[in-house]
């Protein structure tokens, strides 16, 4: 039975998050992600949540697709993926790249950090062995997946930058946009800024879950205390 659009979240643990990021707090992500999840389901789509627990594959890009193609299995025609790292996300941006698929073959939401927040698209476009072959996690993943769609003459969209957050800066910047945030996310970027311990690890690469890898080095590591 064909069905219309649903949103996969896509996860890893926060303990794998935490290998990759240069935030050391657990705390964090799980609140960032606590919050993606009210978001996703405010939107009144149906919706498939994918921890790592769930997902099957050696590589991002095996788990990522297989992940895909199983919500496809279940007769949905349209697709929306998230990570659950962008704190700005919201139910507005979610129900544009739905209404937007209705014509487009591609929905894509941009991180700053040059890969994707939000990759959306429809059953008859998605090729899963190309799909899971692409450069995960560098620098030319943004520049590849649209040189594929632009290859197949295929249409998308692009909705408006989000960053992750990576940095004291990043959080500053958060507190200090006009975009909304929820209490308890305030609360922890404002704890954050005002502890006299360091929450920023150096030397770490960060991976934002569709981006790029960064070297950051931000001088003496910090620990936030729960």
């Amino acid at each position: 039975m064909k069905q219309g659009t649903a949103i996969l979240i896509f996860t890893n643990s926060a303990k794998k998050i935490l290998h990759n990021k240069v935030i050391t707090s657990a705390e964090f992500f799980n609140i960032i992600e606590a919050k993606t999840l009210k978001t996703v389901q405010k939107t009144g789509l149906p919706y498939f949540h994918f921890p790592e627990s769930l997902q099957n594959g050696l590589s991002f890009g095996e788990r990522f697709s297989n992940a895909i193609a199983s919500v496809f299995e279940k007769g949905f025609q349209n697709i929306i993926t998230i990570g659950s790292d962008i704190p700005h996300i919201n139910t507005r941006i979610l129900k544009t790249a739905s209404s937007r698929l209705q014509n487009k073959s591609c929905v894509l939401g941009p991180s700053t950090d040059g890969g994707f927040y939000l990759m959306s698209f429809n059953k008859n476009d998605f090729n899963k062995e190309s799909f899971a072959a692409l450069p995960w996690e560098t620098k030319t993943l943004k520049q590849n997946f649209i040189g594929d769609l632009t290859s197949r003459n295929l249409e998308f969209s692009l909705l408006e930058p989000l960053s992750d957050i990576d940095s004291s800066e990043d959080i500053i910047l958060a507190l200090k946009s006009s975009r909304p945030l929820p209490k308890s996310l305030k609360r922890l970027f404002s704890k954050l800024l005002t502890l006299t311990k360091h929450i920023f690890s150096p030397n770490k690469m960060h991976h934002s879950l569709f981006g790029v890898s960064k070297l950051f080095n931000k001088g003496s590591p910090i620990i936030l205390s729960n």
